[in-house]
């Protein structure tokens, strides 16, 4: 495995962690505040009436913001991996032609 690989797979899994503990930290902190809330405000009725469904609205876009750019990145890099190696094999072909 040349370095090139390596930087790519390195680059890889850094981001999936980054994403996907990401995600999980802001739904943890999203469960959180709904326990922090008042015993008569836990209950869903009273959490879509006051608080619209969502008692920490930035944990939530946070979350949605890390998980669309996240997989982004990952599939754009994923793609460029692909087409690394579509180049290097055209190129390793052309040169055993020669």
């Amino acid at each position: 495995m040349n370095s090139v690989r390596k930087i790519f797979l390195i680059v890889l899994a850094l981001a999936l962690i980054a994403t996907i503990s990401g995600v999980v930290t802001m739904t943890v902190m999203e469960y959180q505040a709904r326990a922090a809330l008042p015993a008569a405000e836990q209950n869903a009725q009273a959490i879509a009436q006051f608080y619209d469904g969502a008692v920490c609205l930035g944990c939530d876009l946070m979350r949605f913001a890390i998980e669309i750019f996240g997989s982004a990145f990952v599939v754009l890099t994923t793609f460029c991996w692909g087409v690394y190696e579509i180049g290097r094999a055209f190129l390793n072909r052309n040169v055993a032609l020669k």
